[in-house]
């Protein structure tokens, strides 16, 4: 039924000529100047969207969970940064498909590209054996305070966390070669079924009954599972068989070891950077409400908003990496100028929602005017720190993007490690934990810890040492 609906889909977008191109192969990445502020947009507004509705369907658990209880929103804030942990890592590796589908295509080496998206997806795939009975043996040790909610969202979602890898791995077939629209088309899709199951299994319809946080996980993972089979359903169509040799699923040794090779530096990064999160997450619990409320609700909004810098990182990555294939590494710097230019007309975006109607994005999620009453002051506080953050680390993502293109991970690695223990991690524990200043100190501590990534990283970029990491590019037939 799917692989039906997907034809359609593709038919019906190519007859109409909607989203000219995204279903053809052009040699080019996009019809402007490669390095342009132009080619950044068009590249990454599409990444944007399909971002911005991969991040709203948490962001939409966790709203319709704050309608059903206060507590079981809290309850998931609590459980995601646990699953995080297994589920990011992993991500970040498959998604390093994107950097040899980039250089292969910048190569002109186009019967490859299919290659290095299968070993991601067999990686993906291997998952399943630590995810499934983790998933039980890790219930049991959910803080008492959310174990009746938080239980069964971690079941669910920890079962199956393989999904959120597989849409990474596909993901770089498409933004690599820069058809990146499809992208939005099935983040869409995916999000509106999201929307809808995770409300009638939330609050129960007819015969449904009420599963509460159990509902929201069971709709998320519907969502992902549908997410995934569009992806791979145009993946494997006959013109991509044909030019990019999508049906050829051999596993090959070589390849799969260059990339976990460059991808498990980024992984091991995001591994360190969600487990100092859900420590602080899980400490700070133990805090009271208003730590758990003030902070969940930053969460919320971060990651809501992620989509912004995400989406323009992704752009980045796919156009250095094509460049660097090309042998055209020095045009580099033209794109770090033009997504410096782009990342400034966002911070603006975000300004005005996350600032200047920080009030309303409050009382979205707690409804209870005495609370609301309780936490406004901290919470305008810690989103316009949200906001600064956002921007701060937005030009951080920029320079990580063009190092990853490079396979430059393990500098990656080693200043994100340095940064979140020293930056991050210890000044949270000593100023929240053990002095325990108000719950918007969360996120101001978050200034210093940017700042200090945007001086290492300029100077990585700068250095030229980044030139030499390149990604050994060997014929893997």
């Amino acid at each position: 039924m799917v692989q039906s609906f997907v034809s359609y889909l593709t038919f019906f977008m190519n007859e109409h000529k909607v989203f000219p191109g995204v279903f053809m192969n052009p040699q080019k990445l996009t019809e402007y100047q490669s390095g342009s502020v132009r080619e950044l947009f068009s590249l990454a507004w599409p990444l944007m969207i399909s971002i911005m509705s991969g991040n709203l369907m948490f962001f939409t658990d966790r709203w319709i969970l704050s309608m059903y209880s206060l507590h079981a929103m809290n309850a998931a804030v609590v459980v995601t940064s646990i699953v995080s942990i297994f589920q990011f890592a992993p991500l970040a590796i498959t998604g390093i498909s994107e950097v040899f589908v980039g250089q292969y295509n910048g190569a002109g080496r186009y019967k490859e590209i299919g290659r290095p998206v299968w070993q991601m997806l067999w990686l993906s795939a291997g998952l399943i054996v630590i995810y499934v009975p983790g998933a039980f043996i890790g219930a049991e040790y959910i803080s008492e305070t959310f174990r009746a909610e938080g239980r069964p969202y971690f079941i669910w979602c920890m079962s199956f966390a393989y999904f959120m890898p597989m849409i990474a791995a596909l993901s770089g077939f498409y933004a690599g070669r820069g058809e990146v629209k499809i992208l939005t088309v099935a983040a869409i899709i995916s999000n509106i079924a999201n929307a809808g199951l995770s409300a009638v299994l939330i609050f129960g319809a007819g015969f449904i009954p009420a599963m509460g946080t159990k509902g929201a996980a069971i709709g998320t993972v519907i969502a992902q599972f549908i997410y995934v089979a569009i992806l791979f359903s145009i993946f494997i169509k006959r013109e991509f068989r044909e030019k990019y040799g999508t049906l050829d699923f051999r596993f090959n040794k070589t390849l799969f070891m260059n990339c976990i090779k460059i991808g498990l530096p980024s992984g091991l990064s995001h591994t360190v950077e969600f487990v100092s999160w859900s420590i602080i997450v899980n400490m700070t619990a133990a805090l009271g409400v208003a730590y758990v409320t003030v902070n969940g609700l930053s969460v919320s909004f971060f990651v809501l908003f992620l989509f912004l810098v995400e989406g323009l990182q992704k752009a980045v990555t796919a156009i250095c990496s094509n460049l660097i294939g090309a042998g055209q590494i020095d045009r580099v710097k033209e794109v770090f100028r033009s997504a410096l230019k782009f990342h400034g007309i966002t911070a603006i975006i975000a300004f005005v929602p996350l600032v200047l109607f920080s009030e309303h994005l409050a009382a979205f999620f707690v409804r209870d005017e005495v609370m609301l009453g309780t936490y406004m002051t901290s919470m305008k506080i810690s989103l316009f720190f949200v906001w600064l953050f956002l921007i701060l680390d937005g030009a951080n993502w920029i320079m990580v993007g063009m190092l990853t293109a490079a396979g430059d991970t393990r500098f990656i690695l080693k200043v994100n490690t340095f940064n979140i223990v020293f930056f991050s991690f210890l000044p949270t524990y000593y100023f929240v934990v053990v002095k325990k200043l108000p719950p918007e100190t969360i996120w101001a501590i978050g200034t210093p810890y940017a700042l200090a990534g945007i001086c290492v990283f300029f100077w990585r970029y700068k250095s030229g040492k980044w030139k030499k990491q390149t990604i050994e590019a060997e014929k893997t037939s």
